[in-house]
């Protein structure tokens, strides 16, 4: 019932079996047929190495579907860590954009967030450099033009105050972070 009920499958026998002996590798199993599917079909060698340009292999996916893969180019590393890997499956030409694991390149996009300068609530750096000391803790209350954050550029430190009084909702740095020019800080409420 257990894994009829987090699993939603029909445990047969072995199912049954797998589990009692070996519950924690047996949920892993799942769990990852449950992201994956089930590659049970696919060669090994393309399981654990992948294809090179230029090669094909057939990906049998159920009774009577096979799937003809071919790997056409896998495109340099872009500003974001991303690489395009253009395939044709059965023929027709596919094209997708896929993390590259091994970058060192962090997705600037997730990482940075700019404060809105319209919104008195958002409270962003004004100059770029390195929060040296946070002034304030969550739910805290301030005053209006209360020192909440500094910023050091170049050996010289700025103080970052509250433009209005309310109370510290959320602190998005951290000390010792680089910050740039505008990116948020902290918001109130």
């Amino acid at each position: 019932k257990h894994l009829q009920k987090n699993f939603e499958i029909d445990a047969g026998k072995k199912d049954i079996l797998s589990y009692a002996l070996y519950p924690k590798v047996f949920e892993d199993y799942l769990s990852y047929l449950g992201d994956y599917g089930d590659l049970s079909q696919m060669g090994s060698d393309i399981y654990f190495h992948g294809l090179y340009e230029g090669e094909t292999c057939k990906v049998k996916i159920e009774e009577g579907k096979t799937l003809i893969v071919k790997l056409l180019e896998i495109g340099k590393i872009d500003n974001r860590g991303d690489r395009k890997v253009v395939f044709e499956i059965n023929g027709f030409r596919r094209a997708i954009n896929i993390h590259d694991k091994g970058s060192i390149i962090k997705d600037e996009s997730k990482v940075t967030q700019m404060a809105d300068s319209e919104n008195n609530l958002e409270i962003g750096s004004s100059i770029p450099g390195k929060v040296v000391k946070i002034l304030v803790k969550k739910d805290e209350e301030v005053k209006k033009n209360q020192s909440l954050i500094i910023v050091e550029a170049m050996k010289m430190e700025t103080n970052i105050t509250a433009p209005v009084a309310g109370k510290v909702n959320s602190i998005l740095v951290q000390e010792g972070q680089q910050v740039k020019s505008g990116e948020l800080l902290l918001k109130l409420t």
